[in-house]
């Protein structure tokens, strides 16, 4: 149920900043799901922002390209959020964005 529960929140999170505009072109909201999955599993296991955003970066890179997934900046957002999300986690508190 975590599992589910962190894959929900993540999707909620890349979905809304939509790092590389493909949901902004029309692309189904299905559209990060492997890349969210890949994610959920592992941004838990991260000791700083920075790491999450290299990994999440590492994972659009790998799936999209270097030319599509763009600058590691794109993904800045996404890895504080996911960390504040964390954060938060801790400290027993739910809203995270």
């Amino acid at each position: 149920m975590e599992k589910d529960k962190y894959f929900t929140l993540v999707k909620e999170i890349v979905n809304k900043i939509d790092p590389i505009g493909l949901l902004k072109q029309g692309a189904p909201s299905d559209e990060y799901e492997e890349e969210i999955q890949r994610i959920a599993a592992k941004f838990r296991i991260c000791n700083s922002t920075e790491d999450i955003q290299k990994l999440v970066y590492n994972i659009f890179k790998e799936n999209f390209g270097q030319e599509t997934a763009g600058d590691i900046s794109l993904y800045l957002d996404i890895a504080q959020q996911l960390s504040h999300l964390l954060k938060s986690r801790k400290r027993g508190q739910s809203d995270f964005y």
